[in-house]
């Protein structure tokens, strides 16, 4: 009886040991798992104020949370960090005002803030030398001090407004990018040397749309009837000829055709009802058709005549 009640005294001691162990454990895990997320939303919250490298691994840890994290390699600097260099290893932190800061093996350093625009680089331990974006040595830090470091202003680019009037399509295909280069160059979206011209060529009709103007009457006092203007956008392209269709129907079967270098015909028709045209733009190697229009025309007297401006 003594043996077996010794057994049951033993077999509840561990089972309160498995489970003491057990809590303990799921304590640890929650624990761990409260400082990464809480780590992880102190960082996301923090501003970057840089980039640190190192050839091994380095310790960090955020002002306000409870457990370190290693670095490997690279990654980003936010403000409140506490970097750690172990005994073996360094780092270099490039801030976003491309200053370098060097981390001596066995240093450790905390990016505190100051005020909105500047924070202290605090040397707790061992050593650091602060490099200007120049090349210059601007600090050594060699005992437990701070440095107080300018945070670079963020400006967000202002866009220009791009507008195209109908004076532009009498500019050069040079003169409109002209334009566009010199108002990206003075909005300084871009460091000037990388706003570059463009080059670009547009030598086929199929680069431009062809497009009916609204008719116009440019003579009034002729006894047989007006005469109207019909007249059409220009497309830069070298030998273009322009050839006008005008039909009583609206298929252009059949059709009276004229070609012309210009951008308008003077017209008149000497038949009521309506009257369909349209402009074909054509070259030595291709052509381009504008949408047809069509123009009600008043009782006139008889069929169609036409004639270029002056």
């Amino acid at each position: 009886m003594m043996s077996s009640g010794i057994l049951l005294l033993f077999e509840s001691r561990v089972d309160r040991l498995l489970l003491g162990l057990g809590f303990f454990l799921s304590l640890l895990a929650g624990v761990l798992l409260f400082t990464q997320t809480q780590d992880a939303e102190l960082l996301g919250k923090s501003p970057v104020i840089g980039v640190i490298k190192t050839i091994s691994s380095v310790n960090r840890r955020h002002a306000r949370a409870l457990s370190w994290s290693k670095i490997d390699k690279e990654s980003k600097l936010y403000l409140k960090d506490m970097i750690y260099t172990p005994p073996k290893s360094s780092a270099e932190v490039i801030l976003n005002s491309n200053e370098k800061l060097t981390l001596e093996p066995d240093s450790m350093v905390e990016f505190d803030s100051v005020s909105s625009d500047r924070f202290n680089i605090v040397l707790i331990q061992g050593a650091a030398k602060l490099v200007s974006d120049k090349g210059t040595s601007t600090a050594i830090l060699q005992k437990p001090e701070a440095v107080e470091v300018k945070m670079p202003e963020v400006q967000k680019p202002q866009l220009p407004v791009f507008f195209i009037d109908t004076k532009s399509w009498e500019a050069s295909q040079k003169e409109l990018i002209q334009n566009v280069y010199t108002t990206v160059k003075s909005a300084k979206l871009l460091p000037e040397d990388q706003v570059k011209l463009a080059q670009l060529e547009l030598n086929a009709l199929s680069d431009y749309k062809l497009g009916l103007l609204a008719p116009k009457i440019s003579n009034a006092q002729d006894p047989e009837g007006p005469w109207y203007r019909l007249s059409w956008t220009v497309l830069p392209v070298k030998g273009t000829v322009y050839e006008i269709e005008v039909s009583r129907n609206a298929d252009f079967k059949p059709a009276i055709k004229h070609e012309t270098l210009r951008t308008f015909l003077d017209i008149q028709f000497l038949e009521e009802g309506n009257h369909y045209w349209r402009v074909v733009a054509k070259n030595k190697t291709e052509k381009s058709q504008s949408s047809s229009e069509s123009l009600n025309v008043p009782p006139m007297r008889r069929g169609i005549t036409g004639k270029e401006g002056e």
